[in-house]
């Protein structure tokens, strides 16, 4: 890149590498979107770069607090902005997360942070591996695929 004068996208994507594509929000997209090969594969990838777990459960659960927060203000409002605030989610991401809730139950939420509480339990006192744990929670939260 020296001696240039303008960055190509492929100068970025040097920089950048699969952190765009692999990270958490990624991650949590795929997971609302119920694309559990999607899901795997961002998964697998931000173990094999670095050991994220703990993070990965963590910000799973936050997702799904947001999700159940986002259930319950929709009950009294539609609008995005009143929704962003009773969510502390941008208005810009409210319309991604009203598609995830509609692929969720109240009873698939509630299921989802049973998996990510068991999840976190055995990361924290097993010696199992962290990708089959996390393997485990997402199949349970997506569910059974057709």
């Amino acid at each position: 890149m020296q001696n240039k004068k303008k960055i190509s996208t492929e100068d970025i994507s040097a920089v950048v590498g699969d952190s765009r594509i692999y990270n958490v929000f990624e991650l949590q997209k795929s997971i609302g979107e119920k694309n559990l090969s999607r899901s795997l594969e961002v998964m697998f990838h931000m173990l094999s770069a670095e050991k994220q777990e703990i993070l990965i459960v963590s910000m799973l659960t936050r997702y799904f607090v947001v999700l159940w927060k986002l259930l319950e203000a929709s009950k009294q409002s539609k609008n995005t902005f009143e929704l962003s605030k009773s969510t502390g989610i941008s208005s810009y991401f409210i319309p991604e997360y009203l598609n995830a809730l509609q692929k969720y139950s109240p009873r698939q939420l509630n299921n989802a942070f049973f998996a990510l509480r068991d999840a976190d339990l055995q990361i924290k006192s097993t010696s199992q591996s962290a990708e089959i744990i996390l393997q485990k929670m997402i199949i349970s939260i997506i569910g059974p695929q057709r």
